[in-house]
């Protein structure tokens, strides 16, 4: 601990308040704490994401906590009055927005949003994310969940463009991240998206290695057939292909919006999904 004797006048002002009310000081006590407490918090995330694998998360509960808090902020709620300044920060790079983002709902309860708003931290908690300066990083596999969360949440949401332009911006590299080609995957097993529509494949999928095989499914053949007794709207799912060797969810893998007609309802870990057959 820095001896109290060292620190200068106007240190020394404001941490004990002189020169102003025992009210104020009070406050501005009460404030401090309230942040002490969400750094330590922070922080320890922090470190937390930093080795966070990916079956790790999905068998966790902050998977719920982020995404709670991201449709809450999508929606109105009080947790978007904390979290949206932090990507509309242009004194900083979009990694590092989208970094502070992540850790902010990897972290927070709702309890402590609405403690930041009660104890007036609203207005200044972007500088002090910048303030205490947390280092944060994690794992690519971790940081495109996360980002593919907050896209899909965000995705039909009339005031998405500060969300939706640091995802994008990192994408393109301006987030200084590292531009190196990902082979493609290995697919084997097929499982279903439930309350997808076969006529709004083709775009979205465009020259994507999964396109060929779904067009050779009897379900996308039928709707093509002329067959006025079978309507693509009646169609209830996509026939989708997860890893060989890893249970990473392959909804992450085949990024389509809601805006383009898909609804995706089912996190495929390989556990409680339901196989509709191989058909490499």
């Amino acid at each position: 601990m820095e001896p109290i004797d060292s620190f200068s006048d106007d240190a020394l002002a404001l941490l004990f308040g002189l020169g102003v009310s025992a009210t104020v000081h009070q406050d501005w006590l009460k404030a401090a704490s309230t942040f002490n407490k969400l750094r330590r918090d922070l922080e320890i995330n922090a470190v937390k994401l930093q080795t966070l694998q990916l079956h790790a998360f999905h068998k966790s509960t902050k998977k719920a906590l982020f995404r709670t808090s991201m449709e809450k902020a999508a929606n109105g709620g009080i947790e978007g009055r904390v979290i949206l300044p932090l990507v509309k920060d242009d004194t900083i790079a979009p990694k590092q927005s989208l970094e502070r983002l992540i850790l902010v709902c990897f972290t927070l309860q709702r309890s402590q949003y609405k403690a930041i708003i009660n104890d007036g931290l609203e207005s200044v908690f972007t500088r002090l994310m910048q303030g205490i300066g947390i280092n944060i990083s994690m794992g690519q596999v971790i940081r495109d969940v996360l980002s593919d969360i907050i896209r899909d949440v965000w995705a039909d949401k009339d005031n998405n463009r500060p969300i939706l332009d640091v995802l994008e911006d990192n994408e393109r590299g301006q987030g200084s991240y590292s531009q190196i080609p990902k082979p493609p995957p290995v697919f084997t097993k097929c499982f279903a998206y439930e309350l997808a529509t076969a006529e709004a494949l083709e775009i979205p999928l465009g020259d994507s290695v999964l396109l060929p095989y779904i067009q050779q499914s009897s379900r996308w053949l039928r709707e093509r057939s002329g067959d006025a007794s079978y309507s693509p709207s009646l169609t209830t799912c996509l026939s989708a292909f997860a890893p060989i060797n890893t249970a990473e969810d392959i909804e992450l893998r085949i990024k389509i919006p809601w805006v383009s007609g898909w609804n995706i309802i089912n996190s495929l870990q390989f556990q409680g999904v339901r196989e509709t057959g191989i058909i490499l």
